[in-house]
């Protein structure tokens, strides 16, 4: 069991990292609910199936949740927030759900996985969400018989669209507790497309940068796209395992028709795990080619500063040999140049040479024409 809270997030390079504490005590007895003091407020919605089409239930208590129950349609309860204990534990109690099930619903950042207690099947699966950074919601289901139970750790209603799907689609209002899951499932997958789709741009305008030599940034943009990109195969990997665990142990929960679009998802699953690997390929290649960049404009900058050292060589030289002072009165040896009429003229114009000729040569050889 991962018994873990985020703290504070961090601020790191432009974003923010989780990092996490343990709650419980070492030894302490399992099933025990310690939600993160930063959790959002508890509140509920409550949906029925029934041969009539689906109804939306503005219930205000776990009193009329526990009075439809009574009335044995299929319901979906949608649960946003973790912060009220006393309400997660009386739904608990209400459906009978297992205390290491209760744990692992409150304690989020599980990996996602599916475990069967016999009466019910524990399915956890993460939300995608990429803005500004990378985010992930642990969605926490639960599939008996005669109901589906989805926590979710943000009241945005992140279902609202199949919600409005359920309310409209007749053909999908005769459907089973198994159906309903799957369909909740592959309304989690696919938030991985538009984040996908997103970071696919974010990486065509690094490239367009990097191959343009436009770094305004430097190599913080790439890091932060890299970091990304593994941390979404870290969350997005177990949950083709996930899947394949459904289909096994939902033998008592799916109908034969509900493992066929189950296979779907797996298949979703697999489509963003190979963008996930071609991303990060794109990923590695843009840092090698930055890195190449930038050694190859160090290299440029260290060679103009090569020829204007190696041109003012010969300069210096003749510089510092007429900078001699030899008393010409004392020998007609020491400099005689110095006496010349137009002896500074001619040394000027030897040092011009000089340059030109360094200049010329250079070249000649290629060292003057840019390498990129």
């Amino acid at each position: 069991m991962t018994d873990t809270t985020p703290r504070e997030p961090a601020r790191r390079r432009g974003s923010r990292r989780k990092h996490f504490v343990k709650r419980t005590a070492a030894g302490s007895a399992p099933g025990q609910l310690l939600p993160d003091p930063n959790a959002h407020p508890t509140t509920f919605r409550l949906t029925t199936f029934d041969a009539k089409g689906t109804h939306e239930h503005p219930v205000a208590s776990l009193a009329e949740v526990e009075r439809v129950i009574a009335e044995g349609h299929l319901i979906w309860l949608d649960v946003m927030g973790l912060r009220d204990v006393d309400m997660l534990q009386t739904i608990a109690r209400m459906f009978e759900i297992h205390p290491l099930v209760r744990e692992d619903i409150v304690n989020v950042h599980q990996r996602a996985k599916t475990e069967d207690y016999g009466r019910e099947l524990y399915v956890v699966a993460h939300l995608m969400q990429i803005q500004q950074e990378f985010r992930s919601e642990q969605i926490s289901i639960v599939l008996g018989k005669q109901f589906v139970i989805s926590f979710q750790e943000i009241p945005d209603d992140s279902f609202a669209q199949l919600r409005t799907r359920l309310c409209a689609t007749g053909s999908l209002r005769q459907m089973s507790a198994g159906h309903l899951t799957y369909l909740l499932l592959d309304a989690i997958l696919d938030s991985y497309f538009p984040a996908m789709e997103q970071l696919g741009d974010r990486l065509e305008q690094l490239e367009d940068q990097v191959l343009k030599r436009e770094e305004p940034a430097g190599f913080a943009p790439l890091h932060e796209v890299r970091r990304m990109l593994i941390d979404m195969r870290r969350t997005i990997w177990p949950h083709r395992e996930m899947v394949n665990s459904l289909m096994r142990f939902g033998d008592s929960f799916l109908q034969s028709e509900t493992e066929v679009y189950l296979r779907d998802c797996q298949d979703h699953a697999v489509q963003i795990l190979d963008m996930l690997e071609t991303y990060r390929e794109i990923a590695a290649g843009l840092l090698e080619l930055h890195l190449s960049n930038q050694a190859n404009r160090l290299n440029e900058i260290m060679k103009v500063l090569t020829i204007i050292a190696t041109i003012f060589i010969p300069l210096s030289f003749i510089a510092s040999l007429y900078g001699m002072n030899f008393d010409r009165e004392v020998s007609p040896w020491n400099m005689p140049e110095l006496g010349w009429r137009y002896g500074y003229i001619t040394v000027i114009g030897v040092m011009a040479l000089a340059a030109l000729a360094l200049l010329v040569w250079f070249w000649r050889k290629g060292w003057l024409k840019d390498q990129r």
